[in-house]
C-alpha cells in the first residue's frame, strides 16, 4: 500500500484508492489482482520511457544528418566560389591590368568599375579579399611566396616584405579560399 501511494499519480488507477480493503485481510487473489496492476502500469512507464529515448536518439540522428549535409553545402560553397568566382575575379584583373598597360582608360576605369562591384557582392555572402600590399609583412597563413628576389637598390624594404602582389588572395570568415600569390624580398 505504501509503494503503491508512492508510484506518481499518472500511474495510479481505479483500484488503488484509499478505501480498498487492507492487504493483510485481503485474500491472494486480490494481492495478484493489486500486484498484476501494479505490473502492468510500470512496464507502461518503461515503454513510455523507451520511446521517449528513442525519440530523443531520433532527433540526435537527425541533427547529426542536417549538420552532415551543412557541411557538404559549405564544402560545395567554397568549390563553386574556388572554381568560378575567384577565376571571374583574376580575369577582370587581368583584363584592368591590360587596358591601363594599353592606354585605355575609359575601359580601365569601366574594369576597375566591375571589380569593385564583384567585391562588394562576394563581401555580401561573406568573402573578403585577403590583404596583401606591397611593403607589409609577408604572413604564410594568408599569402604564398611565389618568387623572393633581393629588394630594389634604395629600398629599405626588410626580409619577407612584399614586393609585389601576383594574384589577390580571398576568404570567408577564417576560411583561406585561396592564398595571396605575392612577390616577397630575401
Amino acid at each position: 500500500r505504501e509503494r503503491i501511494a508512492a508510484l506518481p499519480e499518472r500511474l495510479r488507477v481505479e483500484g488503488d484508492e484509499e478505501n480498498t480493503a487492507d492487504p493483510k485481510n485481503e485474500g491472494p487473489l486480490g494481492v495478484v489482482a493489486r500486484q498484476g496492476r501494479l505490473i502492468l502500469r510500470l512496464t507502461a512507464a518503461v515503454e513510455a520511457t523507451e520511446a521517449r529515448l528513442r525519440t530523443q536518439e531520433e532527433m540526435r540522428a537527425e541533427i547529426a544528418s542536417a549538420q552532415a549535409v551543412a557541411a557538404q553545402a559549405q564544402e560545395e560553397t567554397r568549390r563553386v566560389l574556388r572554381e568560378a568566382v575567384l577565376p571571374l575575379m583574376d580575369a577582370l584583373d587581368f583584363a584592368g591590368t591590360a587596358a591601363n598597360t594599353h592606354g585605355d582608360s575609359a575601359l580601365a576605369s569601366a574594369i576597375a568599375g566591375a571589380r569593385r562591384d564583384g567585391l562588394r557582392r562576394l563581401a555580401g555572402v561573406g568573402v573578403a579579399e585577403i590583404p596583401a600590399a606591397v611593403g607589409s609583412r609577408f604572413d604564410g597563413r594568408l599569402h604564398e611566396a611565389v618568387e623572393s628576389r633581393p629588394a630594389p637598390p634604395g629600398s629599405s624594404a626588410a626580409q619577407y616584405t612584399i614586393l609585389a602582389v601576383v594574384r589577390p588572395g580571398f576568404q570567408r570568415g577564417t576560411d583561406i579560399l585561396r592564398r595571396a600569390n605575392v612577390v616577397t624580398a630575401t
